[in-house]
């Protein structure tokens, strides 16, 4: 089944004294710990983000928005639910309904097909074919 979640009204870590731990950030982000770094070190650069050692646990990093990183959250979350409100009439397809529960399902690793299972050169193939 699809897991979706809404647009939280606030990011999180806003409400969390020091912030987010930087693993809990790169597992929400589906991103590796190295890949995550070098965005948030583009994002501190850009005074978008704060980052700091966890007092509780010294092995630990905090990262928190700055002001100018909030104002910018707000300004994307507004857009983001602009777009998803102009794209109401398609979540109501029963079809739109069925191919996310397929990618989902595809993803999570547990799509089959009649003939079997479905392998990344399967799609691949299926998918070049479709063009």
């Amino acid at each position: 089944m699809l897991r979706t979640s809404p647009i939280p009204s606030r990011p999180e870590g806003r409400g969390i004294p020091g912030g987010i731990p930087m693993t809990a950030l790169a597992g929400h982000a589906f991103l590796p710990a190295p890949s995550l770094t070098k965005l948030m070190d583009r994002l501190v650069d850009q005074n978008l983000v704060y980052r700091r050692i966890d007092p509780a646990d010294r092995r630990r990093v905090l990262a928190r928005l700055t002001p100018r990183g909030m104002q910018r959250w707000q300004s994307m979350a507004r857009e983001v639910r602009s777009d998803w409100r102009d794209l109401d009439h398609l979540l109501a397809s029963e079809e739109l309904r069925h191919l996310l529960a397929q990618l989902a399902e595809a993803l999570e690793g547990r799509f089959t097909t009649v003939a079997g299972r479905l392998t990344t050169g399967r799609a691949a193939k299926a998918v070049k074919r479709a063009h």
